[in-house]
């Protein structure tokens, strides 16, 4: 499945939703998602890969409210953070919070700020390698792939996203270390 450009200009690998979706609403109606993630599980592996059903349970609804992200004008590290919930280690749609535009960061390097960013309005990931196309949400998230890719049984409030990694990391997994190692 191709990754979608979205706005922002990111692009987003998500494109399974739309792949998996109709298929099990095919097969059992307009259901409730409770009965999708059912009947996810129930479908065979090479229909259903495992990181697809956990699509069709969040939702594409989660990410960290703490983003570092390369700053537009400099490319140095910035610190993104969703104020509206900065009590919580993760946003979900939910939370009520979840369309505010109220992303901010600054540069400490070429003293920029930026205030009130959409999601889509953020500049791309920090810690991304155009190579093998891994990114990591902020320096935790990172120290965790690092360690879920040494196969260092490690668990941290990153675990959650182990569901959402690419099947091309999966397959290159010392690649990725490799470029996870020179990130960090």
């Amino acid at each position: 499945m191709k990754a979608k450009e979205t706005p922002g200009g990111k692009t987003n690998d998500h494109a399974c939703h739309e792949s998996c979706l109709p298929r099990l609403r095919a097969k059992h109606g307009r259901s409730s998602p409770l009965t999708l993630i059912q009947a996810s599980r129930k479908l065979p592996i090479n229909i259903m890969r495992p990181y697809i059903w956990t699509h069709v349970i969040h939702d594409h609804r989660s990410r960290p409210t703490i983003l570092d992200l390369a700053c537009p004008k400099c490319t140095e590290k910035v610190s993104f953070q969703k104020h509206s919930e900065q009590d919580r280690a993760f946003s979900n749609a939910t939370s009520g919070t979840w369309h505010l535009d109220d992303w901010n960061g600054r540069c400490i390097n070429c003293i920029s700020d930026f205030i009130n960013l959409s999601y889509d309005e953020l500049p791309d990931y920090f810690y991304k390698d155009a190579e093998t196309g891994i990114w990591a949400y902020n320096e935790d998230h990172l120290n965790h792939l690092i360690c879920y890719f040494s196969d260092t049984a490690v668990e941290s409030t990153y675990s959650f996203y182990d569901n959402y990694l690419r099947r091309e990391w999966l397959t290159n997994k010392k690649k990725c270390l490799k470029a996870l190692k020179k990130m960090a």
